[in-house]
Formats: structure tokens, sequence, C-alpha cells
């Protein structure tokens, strides 16, 4: 299906889905209808989100506390990073780090779209619940709940009283305004700690040392996929050498040399390939893969590429919410940093406080708008 195709339909189920919840007027059951956009609002889930809150309060209390006091960590890591970043890109490119904004179809691939999806979802929902939890665990109310879906993106949503928060303490909102990325940073700490112990993750279907290499990917036109060798084959040997990781595999393949035969034993049989050289390394051989460790299953009917698949969620979840919750204590107005330093500020009765936090804001989007625009002249938009 052609790029226009896929657009067409994608296009025209969301118009279809539109026509029919509005004809229906869905508005009373709480489902909000526009193009491209869908959500669900309701007070049912405050209710659950009221009992998660009152059932250990204390202990709320004291995790919220902590986390005001790390944002304002967060808030100088975040501005530092962003800053150090930009003077990399004017002086030492090559030493600089990309930044972009996630963006399906254009900075997204479709290979790496589920991965970032399912990321997205643990983000926002964590994110929204811990603010919920915050603002009713410090006896303000919500007024709604839900989630939505914008064009291709899931997300959630608390509506906090704004009334009674702005009558609230100072602990109280900074509480609050910090719940939600300290929640997200915590969470990917916990996935960071799955990423450290992958093989425990997956031992109780798969076979925790890796017996082969499984192929993710293919390159175009490369040794491999001249000889029909397909993606998710396993490869067990190299002339005959066994090779029962990525790491053999690299060594293997440092001792070879382009234009030599390789006889590649994988599961669907035996290949005969010629190498080719490393454009970057001429004196080095390739076979025009992406590899990954083989774990095999335990029961035969199990798919072989789970683990890749499960490693790859754990990659994406751990980078989408430390980077998620790093930025979101950006101190900009309608980000949870910008409420932060606002609360801040009028707490310590600084004078032009409206002003200084005026001129954070601009400081931080022209740091943040130069990484971006550094990046794109740079990198450009590359898919991930």
């Amino acid at each position: 299906m052609d790029n226009i195709t896929a657009i067409a339909i994608f296009a025209s189920v969301w118009f279809g889905l539109f026509a029919v919840l509005r004809v229906f007027k869905t508005e009373r059951w709480g489902i909000i209808a526009k193009p491209f956009y869908l959500m669900y609002k309701t007070t049912a889930l405050n209710r659950f989100i009221e009992r998660i809150a009152q059932k250990r309060r204390f202990c709320w209390l004291v995790a919220w506390n902590i986390s005001s006091a790390l944002a304002v960590g967060q808030i100088i890591f975040i501005f530092y990073s962003l800053s150090k970043n930009a003077y990399l890109f004017l002086q030492k490119p090559d030493q600089a780090s990309q930044v972009t904004i996630l963006v399906p179809g254009l900075t997204i691939s479709l290979e790496s779209l589920p991965y970032v999806l399912v990321s997205l979802i643990v983000v926002i929902v964590t994110h929204e619940f811990a603010h919920g939890i915050a603002s009713l665990a410090e006896r303000i109310p919500l007024k709604s709940s839900g989630v939505f879906l914008a064009l291709v993106l899931p997300g959630a949503f608390v509506e906090i009283d704004e009334e009674q928060l702005e009558k609230a303490r100072p602990s109280t909102k900074l509480r609050i305004f910090s719940a939600g990325a300290s929640t997200n940073i915590a969470v990917g700490m916990l996935v960071l700690l799955l990423l450290a112990n992958f093989t425990l993750t997956i031992s109780p279907l798969y076979h925790p040392q890796s017996s082969g290499v499984i192929i993710t990917e293919l390159v175009p036109g490369g040794a491999a996929e001249n000889v029909g060798i397909k993606k998710w084959d396993t490869i067990l040997n190299l002339n005959g050498t066994p090779v029962r990781g990525v790491e053999e595999l690299r060594q293997y393949m440092d001792d070879a040399v382009p234009n030599s035969t390789l006889t590649v034993t994988t599961g669907r049989g035996d290949f005969t390939i010629r190498t080719q050289a490393n454009p970057q390394y001429p004196t080095k051989a390739l076979i025009g893969i992406v590899p990954f460790d083989y774990f095999a299953p335990k029961a035969q009917a199990l798919p072989k590429d789970i683990p890749y698949r499960v490693y790859m969620t754990e990659n994406w979840m751990n980078m989408i919410l430390i980077n998620v919750g790093l930025v979101n204590m950006l101190p900009v107005g309608p980000l949870d940093g910008g409420k932060f330093t606002d609360t801040v500020l009028k707490t310590l009765k600084i004078k032009k406080a409206k002003e200084i936090g005026t001129a954070i804001t601009a400081a931080c989007i022209i740091i943040l708008g130069l990484n971006l625009l550094l990046s794109f002249l740079r990198f450009g938009l590359g898919k991930v």
C-alpha cells in the first residue's frame, strides 16, 4: 500500500468515526469527538484514584515531599544539560547529542511506532495518575478524568479543581506539580532495572542463555539479503564455528575480510554468502544484518522474536519515561516545571517575580529551540 492510499484510508476511518459519534450525540455519555481527536471524560475514575490516594495517605504525602525536593534538582539538571548540549553543537558538534520531537512517520519509523506508543501510554497514565493521587491526598478534588486519542497518540488526563488548587498552601502546590515528572523518572529507573536484568525478565518462557543470533533487520542490498536470508532467521554457525550471541558474531567478523566466502548456518539451513566491505572501514567485512542475541523458547509454540520485542519495549520505555519527566520540569509556563518555579518565586516573595519567571521561560525556550534547530541541521529528520 502506497503512502497516499494509507493516509486516505486513515483519514476516512477517522472522519467516519467522527460522523457516527456526532450523529448519536455521545457527549451525553462523556465521549467527545472532533476530527482526529477522541476523548472519554468521566468522574467514575476519580473514585478509583481517590481510593488509592486515601488508602496510604501518609505514605503518599512523604513520597510527594521527596518529589518536590528532587524537582529542584531536576530543573537544574535539564536546564544545564540542554545548555551544555547547545554549547557542544556550537563548539564541538561531534560530541553533541541529538534532540528531537517524536512525530510518527516523520521522526519515528513504523518499526519503532508500537514501542513508542506503549511507552507513551505508560508515561501519560503514570504522570496523570500521580497528579491525581497527589491532589486527592492533599484534599483537593478532581473535576473529571479520562482518556483520549489524538491522531494516533493515546493519552490520559485528570482535571484538578483549579480554584481549590489556587487557594492551597505553596507546599501543597509544589507536591502536586512535582508528582507527575518524579513518578515518570521513578518508573523509568524501575524499567532500567528490568533492562539490567533482561535475561531474568524473559527466563520464565525463554532460556536465559543465548544460543545464536536472530536477525532483526536486513540491510537492503546487503550480502545476507542477496542470498535469501530473511528477517527473524537465526544464525547458529559461521563456517562451522558456533555463534552463540552478538558478541561472538562480532569477534568472528573482526577477523573476516571483504569479498570472502562464508557458510552461514541458520534455522532454515545453510547459505553461502560473499561478504561486503564496510563503507566506513573498507578493510572490515559486513554481511548486512542487524543482530540480536537469540534466546530459544522453552515451548515450541512461543514466537522467537518476543525477547527482542520485550527488550525494545523496555529500552524505549526507559528512554521516554526519563526524558519526558525531565523535559516536563523545564521552567516553562505550561509545563509542571514552569508552575513549580512560579510557585517558588511567589513563595519567596521575590521582587518582580513575574518578570523573572518570564525571563527564565524565555531563556529555556531559546535553549530548547537551539537544540532542536541545531539537531535538525546536523542530523536531519532521521527516523528512529
